[in-house]
């Protein structure tokens, strides 16, 4: 038992050093932002996401993994524009979302249109307290 423990251990250390190597690969210009965040969401790995944009965007932690966790996604949406993350990686992390909040088909499509309705420019204006949301 105590050997599964040490291997599982193991495991989660070397998990976090790769999840470390690769927000480090897209500071440094070696992976992109949309690489990394698709490789999360289709493994299904929202805490990872949520420490790709505390690191990348500069968010609290604690906003990230409620951005990431909960069924709001009106700042979710501005995070990622303003990041300019694809419409494609956006729809990878709509598809983790709806998988474990148990979102409908139709709530992932509204999702993606709002996305889609968002510039990064707006998105950026938004989180820096120039506009508000419902503009």
């Amino acid at each position: 038992m105590q050997d599964e423990v040490k291997a599982q251990l193991r495991e989660l250390g070397a998990s976090q050093t790769q999840t470390e190597s690769a927000i480090s690969a897209v500071k440094e210009g070696k992976a992109t932002l949309d690489e990394v965040a698709v490789f999360f969401a289709k493994n299904d790995k929202p805490v990872y996401l949520a420490l790709l944009f505390l690191r990348i965007g500069n968010v609290a932690e604690t906003v990230t993994t409620r951005l990431v966790l909960k069924g709001d996604d009106a700042l979710l949406i501005l995070l990622c524009r303003a990041l300019k993350l694809s419409p494609d990686a956006f729809n990878q992390i709509v598809r983790m979302r709806s998988r474990r909040l148990r979102l409908t088909g139709q709530q992932a499509q509204e999702s993606l249109a709002r996305y889609e309705e968002m510039s990064p420019e707006k998105a950026r204006s938004i989180l820096a307290g120039g506009h508000r949301a419902a503009e």
